[in-house]
Order: structure tokens, then sequence, then C-alpha cells
């Protein structure tokens, strides 16, 4: 049996890719490189959504909070990696379109933002949901 925090094997050289190994999101992929051999392996989140009716399709919204008053250069190129509207811009971009505290994300239903959270911290971001 798999180790939960191995999400698939290595195409290239069958070395554990693990959730830790993410390195981005391209095109709706997340994009993971193997710690072996390098191979970049770009697979297809798939989220079951929750019941209709359920309490868990309240929406939620998703917040990064900066460790100072703006982004770091750490946090900044963390952004560029978490969200695909960042990633073509450099780093001193990123931070000077990104004024105070924390950055609004989106309001989303609670299981994608649920999603969204635990996919900008495997980045480092310090992610909340209101």
């Amino acid at each position: 049996m798999m180790n939960e925090d191995v999400v698939v094997t290595c195409p290239s050289c069958t070395a554990p890719i693990r959730r830790t190994d993410l390195v981005g999101v391209e095109r709706g992929l997340e994009v993971f490189r193997c710690p072996s051999c390098g191979y970049l392996q770009h697979l297809e989140a798939a989220y079951a959504p929750p019941p209709a009716h359920s309490a868990i399709a309240d929406e939620l919204l998703v917040v990064i909070r900066w460790s100072g008053t703006s982004p770091s250069n750490r946090e900044a190129a963390a952004m560029r990696k978490f969200l695909p509207n960042f990633q073509q811009l450099p780093l001193v971009e990123i931070a000077k379109s990104i004024v105070g505290p924390e950055f609004v994300v989106g309001k989303f239903p609670q299981f994608e933002a649920e999603e969204l959270a635990k996919l900008g911290r495997t980045f480092g971001l310090d992610v909340v949901l209101r």
C-alpha cells in the first residue's frame, strides 16, 4: 500500500513523488518534480463536490497573510507558483501589485477553498479561510 503523501511514482525512474514535490500549477494541472531524476509529472486534480444540500457548500473567503506589511521575496515567489495570473510576472511586479498585510484570493465553495488553502500551504504561504 502507498504512503498517503505519495501522489504517484515517477514514470521515468519509479521513485515516489510526494505532495511536497509540487512545483507549480500550469493550465489547471499540478506539476510535480521527481526528487530523484527531475522528471516533471503533470497531474489533473480531481475534487469531489459536496452534496448540494450540505452546509459544506457554504462559500469561504481564501486569504493569504504576509509575514510583514507586504509580501517578502519568498512569499512573492510562492505566489507566482500558486496563482496562474502571477506566473509570468517578475517578483518586483508581484510585490508592487499587492498592497497591505494580506491578499484576498477570492470566495469559493468550502471544499474548493479548503483544497486551495492546502495547495497554497504546500508553497509555504500562510493561507486562511474566513
